[in-house]
């Protein structure tokens, strides 16, 4: 009787770790196909250039949804291509 108890008791902590052990193992999947933006920002090359570049460093896909420059606390306006050059007019100069 007493080894009866003790083997349902060791199949139970068995199941109970089991199913522990897939709850983690999903929450770690899922944290490692996370996506990563990093912005790195250029302050100028050889050809005076100015901008910053965002890439995906994580495996997951990034979904950007917005975008906003903003220069001084003023947000600018989406100008397409134009928009850097917008920004930069209405920048102060550092003193």
């Amino acid at each position: 009787m007493l080894v009866d108890i003790s083997l349902g008791v060791i199949a139970l902590a068995a199941l109970v770790l089991a199913v522990w052990e897939g709850v983690m193992e999903r929450r770690h999947n899922r944290l490692s196909v996370a996506p990563r933006l990093t912005i790195r920002l250029h302050a100028g090359d050889s050809l005076g250039m100015l901008g910053c570049t965002v890439s995906n460093e994580g495996l997951g896909p990034a979904i950007v949804t917005n975008c906003l420059i903003k220069v001084d606390g003023k947000a600018m306006e989406n100008k397409g291509d134009d928009g850097w050059n917008a920004a930069l007019g209405n920048a102060k100069a550092p003193r």
